[in-house]
């Protein structure tokens, strides 16, 4: 399963933007997979290994007791201090790493490594971490548009064509400082000076985290809107305009990653500070029952219902339950890229992705999964498969071969600045990417459209006007790499190292809105989605969820064959299937050289070819 944001662990809870997917790729009756149909299996009512089942039974089970459990004052006492108080310490000890009464038990997130709130301060540290690595690239990119500025023949004369509207290169860059500087503002206010205790991160939140939030989820949006209407502009007045506009879109791309990890790290926050306030209800309910239920009357039966034990393990079953509907329902979400807003007629009511935190019992939780279950039935849209393939050297690094009229393109050398053939600029490019161990590390994003293909297919404009609405719902089955060029060390394969990573993105279910002040924008067309991946680490002593910022399959393999444009007939990378095909985190590392042996020459390469095999709908 994952998610986004950079991090070595963490135990899983709850955020507003989780995205779970499940690395279990069954097959559907339409032949694809869908996690949410995973997690639907999982939490079958009728399957007695679901949560939900044992969440039904601990339920009933509590219900029948309330009919026979009248008890009496010293039966209450022995209950409370023999079953209550054991599973509130035990809950406290998962929060804090120690047992109450523990030299290092106290409010300190650092002093007890493994613990519940050691893991959500780690995972804040990590979102700051990738805004302030996202600060430093945004700065790389702008001082490479600035060297390609220079460049034109007239610098005045370089701007971008947004169809109606004009702008010049220094105000759109101006621009996405801003939008990362908002980022930043962010993780200055939430330093880990403000979270080495519990009195701290929760003032800090009661003073303003959430209005910050509200100012960056705004900032977000429009920041989405600029990348959607980049894709759609032209530069204008440079020669070097694919390389421009590619800049351009990495730092559009990593300013919305940004902003994005921004919100996470408020989201992980308030975590940090639910941990503090559960902490704090559990040790005043334990210091509670040690001092006056023991002997206190209740004149209600149901308060003792709630204090005996029966009761203790149908909430767990209960929560635990509910966690995984939750997770069900972010998948849900994900399918269809829709919001889950659904009258089910045999609960009576509207049930949305709020409900699942209003349920009282696991009689609701089951409805809440009967009304998910019908609401996917009541989309159920068509989904078709396409095959597209990437040049790194064209689409990434923009070297064309020849111009429309068939002519030579002659590049700037990435190292020398001397006109060279695309090519030529292509290698000279590698050897500036490879590193000392002879890995060449090449990484892009695939938010865009390829010219006459199929992939990430958006609304096409006539005058600002919308004539045909695109496709969405575009998703991986799996890839293939194929390696081009005359290659002379009789190799017929080879094996990198492929990742998935940033923030990946879904156009909606219903096209974006026009702009008013905008015709060749829309607004509200992009969903953004993390890359976060989860496992459960089985190890004894720890046995909990953990995560990483993004999936890395460690040895894909990618044909060594003729630079003829045909498809490689090679291993299926199927570790990405579901993801959306559209992500800013991408990293390839070829090796030149694997254990002391050259496998691959770089002069003998004339370009890196990706397909994707992929999945997609069209809208309505």
């Amino acid at each position: 399963m994952q998610q986004l944001i950079d991090g070595d662990s963490n135990v899983l809870g709850f955020a507003p933007d989780f995205l779970m997917l499940v690395e279990n790729f069954g097959v559907d009756e339409d032949g694809l997979f869908d996690s949410f149909n995973s997690f639907m299996a999982r939490q079958d009512p009728g399957d007695d290994s679901s949560e939900l089942f044992f969440a039904l039974a601990t339920w009933q089970s509590a219900r029948a007791s309330y009919d026979r459990y009248l008890g009496y004052q010293d039966q209450l006492a022995v209950e409370l201090s023999e079953t209550s108080s054991i599973t509130y310490r035990d809950r406290l000890r998962d929060i804090v790493g120690v047992f109450p009464g523990h030299d290092h038990y106290g409010d300190d997130p650092r002093a007890n490594p493994g613990s519940e709130l050691d893991q959500q301060y780690r995972s804040i540290e990590r979102a700051r971490l990738v805004v302030l690595k996202n600060q430093t690239e945004i700065s790389n990119l702008r001082r490479q548009v600035q060297i390609e500025i220079q460049r034109a023949a007239d610098i005045a004369d370089v701007y971008i064509d947004f169809g109606n509207r004009r702008a010049r290169i220094e105000e759109k860059m101006a621009d996405l400082n801003a939008a990362q500087a908002g980022a930043n503002q962010l993780t200055d206010y939430l330093n880990p000076a403000n979270l080495v205790s519990g009195a701290s991160i929760a003032i800090a939140l009661n003073f303003g985290v959430q209005t910050i939030t509200e100012l960056e989820k705004g900032k977000l949006a429009a920041e989405k809107e600029r990348l959607a209407g980049l894709e759609q502009a032209t530069i204008v007045g440079i020669e070097s305009d694919a390389i421009v506009k590619t800049l351009l879109l990495n730092m559009n791309t990593l300013a919305v990653e940004s902003m994005d990890a921004a919100l996470l790290l408020t989201q992980e926050a308030n975590r940090l500070a639910a941990l503090y306030r559960e902490k704090a209800d559990l040790e005043r309910a334990l210091a509670e029952r040690r001092q006056e239920l023991a002997s206190r009357f209740f004149a209600d039966p149901s308060h003792r219902l709630y204090a005996e034990n029966e009761l203790v393990r149908a909430n767990l079953a209960f929560e635990e339950a509910r966690k995984w509907m939750f997770f069900a329902e972010r998948a849900l979400e994900y399918k269809w890229n829709t919001p889950f807003i659904h009258v089910f007629p045999a609960g009576g009511r509207q049930w949305t992705a709020d409900s699942v935190f209003k349920l009282r019992h696991a009689g609701e939780l089951e409805l809440f999964y009967r009304a998910m279950a019908n609401f996917d039935l009541l989309i159920n849209r068509a989904r078709t498969p396409e095959f597209d393939g990437f040049s790194v050297r064209e689409d990434f690094f923009g070297y064309q071969l020849t111009n429309d009229a068939g002519e030579v393109i002659f590049h700037a050398d990435p190292r020398t600045g001397e006109p060279v053939t695309a090519i030529e600029a292509f290698r000279s490019r590698l050897r500036q990417l490879q590193n000392a161990q002879g890995d060449i590390r090449i990484e892009f994003n695939t938010v865009r459209q390829l010219p006459g293909g199929t992939f990430f297919v958006g609304p096409r404009f006539s005058n600002g006007a919308v004539i045909e609405k695109g496709r969405f719902l575009d998703k991986i089955d799996y890839l293939q790499i194929k390696l081009p060029g005359q290659h002379t060390l009789g190799l017929t394969s080879l094996r990198g190292r492929l990742t998935y990573g940033g923030a990946s993105f879904i156009r909606k279910f219903n096209v974006g809105s026009p702009d008013s002040e905008r015709p060749d924008r829309l607004r509200h067309e992009l969903t953004s989605y993390s890359t976060r991946y989860w496992f459960f680490d089985p190890t004894p002593g720890i046995a909990r969820w953990r995560f990483t910022d993004a999936l890395t399959i460690d040895s894909v393999r990618m044909e060594l064959a003729p630079d003829d444009r045909v498809p490689p007939e090679i291993d299926r990378v199927l570790a990405f299937k579901e993801r959306s095909v559209a992500a800013t985190g991408w990293v390839l590392e070829i090796p030149t050289v694997s254990q002391g042996t050259e496998v691959l020459r770089i002069d003998d390469l004339n370009d890196v070819e990706i397909y994707f095999s992929h999945f997609s709908a069209q809208r309505q």
